[in-house]
């Protein structure tokens, strides 16, 4: 079975072949979902969400108003029985404890031991495949411990692990934002095809509204 051949390589605005197996759509969770970046890119593919979570009561409720589903909290609350049986774990887990700006503390910071709820979930309800992303650092930070944790973790769970650093300018967007994405996938899967080529950057002009609509004004 072939997981998301290609998609990532396909530019923001162009819709992509609904994923299924079997005739069936795939599943996935959204956890710390905040607003819904991962929710967008799995809708694009044709996903089916089941449940999302996210301690931030704002981002729950904007991601509520812009996708009618209603994120649970705090995901050190929510017992994994709790959550729906899934294909597929999406996870932006909090990035403070690793990042450049923060004080890299990495597991010893309480927000960064959060990786460990997500290996709680994976061990309960073993989707097919997970997708975790973090800031860069994250594969660097204290000489590579943090990573070699993480992916011996999931190896742990019988997840084939890998992970690359991918920067934002080189899939479309006028950002230069890097970020570590983690990809396990269980044997059923074949092995992930990691993007190859360089989407072109649009720039501010071509994304910026030249008439932005009034409503907005209001707030």
């Amino acid at each position: 079975m072939t997981l998301l051949n290609g998609a990532f390589e396909k530019s923001a605005d162009v819709t992509l072949p609904s994923i299924r197996v079997n005739g069936d759509r795939l599943t996935y969770v959204d956890l710390f979902c905040g607003i819904g970046g991962f929710h967008i890119a799995a809708s694009r593919l044709g996903l089916e969400p089941v449940f999302a979570c996210d301690i931030d009561d704002e981002a729950r409720t904007t991601y509520e108003h812009n996708f009618g589903i209603a994120p649970m909290g705090d995901i050190l609350e929510i017992s994994a029985a709790d959550i729906p049986d899934h294909d597929l774990l999406f996870a932006g887990f909090p990035c403070q404890p690793f990042s450049i700006i923060g004080k890299k503390d990495g597991f010893a910071d309480p927000r960064g031991t959060l990786f460990f709820e997500i290996a709680r979930i994976v061990q309960a309800k073993r989707p097919k495949a997970i997708v975790l992303e973090n800031v860069k650092q994250l594969a660097t930070l204290q000489q590579g411990a943090v990573i070699r944790r993480i992916t011996d973790d999931l190896t742990d769970l019988d997840y084939t692990v890998d992970y690359r650093i991918f920067n934002a300018l080189n899939f479309g967007l006028p950002q230069k934002r890097e970020r570590t994405i983690i990809v396990a996938t269980l044997a059923e899967f074949d092995e992930f095809p990691w993007p190859t080529k360089v989407v072109p950057m649009k720039s501010l002009e071509e994304i910026l509204e030249p008439r932005p609509n009034p409503y907005f004004h209001n707030f």
